[in-house]
């Protein structure tokens, strides 16, 4: 009894693993405890815990994207941006945490195919769609003040660049689909599913998307925002060598006390 128990704990620990699902585990016992979906209490105790954040995040976004899309003073180009960062954040909040709830209440995949190659898809070029939505949006302040009268992004470009950020974000999630699939392992007490992935080529594949989520993005912003405080340092400086201190600081002051 305790060397299938074993056997059958071997098995399973190749569970993401799609060259291992073709063994025959029928004739053993679930390893593991059978509980099917958490005790009610618990489901409610945490969809409560998320509704504020998923109900504050979509109030939010959809509120700037009504403010752009109304007032005619604000559709900028940088406010166009800035609109499509809101959108990708809407869809991150309708699709992230209901599919994280959904693998969190149900001990088995229970989504099927299509959930096992869409989910994937879906959570990867959003997120990749989001950080490259940054990068744009720090590249936009880079041209609006470091070089404001050489390279300043207009309609068509901010569009163009939209388009690009979407396509860059569908195409590198793209594995996500091919390389996973919809398992079903049948044990002798219980019928096992699971989203299963090709481990010959996707944990490489985790590499190339660490770096379009992390280290691309965080270069970006990194060059960016340290070329907009030299310049910015620099035309302080200027402003320094040219009027006294003192006039200087005066005026700093009375812009503040007009601010607030």
């Amino acid at each position: 009894m305790n060397s299938s128990f074993a056997a059958a704990e071997r098995i399973i620990q190749y569970e993401s693993d799609e060259n291992q699902t073709s063994m025959n585990v029928s004739i053993y016992d679930y390893p593991r405890e059978i509980w099917v979906t958490l005790p009610p209490w618990e489901m409610l105790v945490k969809t409560i815990a998320f509704l504020p954040v998923i109900s504050f995040g979509i109030f939010g976004n959809i509120a700037l994207l009504c403010i752009v899309g109304t007032i005619r003073a604000l559709k900028t180009p940088t406010n166009v941006l800035i609109a499509n960062l809101a959108v990708v954040d809407l869809a991150t909040l309708i699709v992230c945490p209901l599919m994280f709830m959904v693998h969190d209440f149900y001990q088995n995949y229970v989504m099927g195919a299509i959930g096992c190659k869409m989910e994937g898809f879906l959570e990867g070029s959003l997120l990749i769609t989001s950080v490259l939505c940054l990068c744009a949006i720090s590249y936009d302040r880079l041209t609006a003040i470091v070089f404001p009268k050489k390279s300043k992004l207009t309609f068509r470009g901010v569009w163009t660049l939209i388009a690009c950020t979407w396509l860059i974000g569908f195409l590198l999630a793209l594995p996500l689909t091919i390389y996973r699939n919809y398992k079903e392992r049948p044990w002798k007490n219980y019928l096992e599913t699971f989203c299963a992935e090709n481990t010959s080529f996707l944990p490489p594949y985790w590499h190339v998307l660490i770096g379009a989520l992390v280290w691309f993005p965080l270069t970006v912003m990194i060059f960016c925002y340290s070329m907009i405080f030299l310049k910015l340092d620099r035309y302080e400086r200027r402003v320094m060598q040219r009027e006294h201190p003192i006039a200087v600081s005066y005026r700093k002051e009375r812009s503040l006390d007009h601010c607030s």
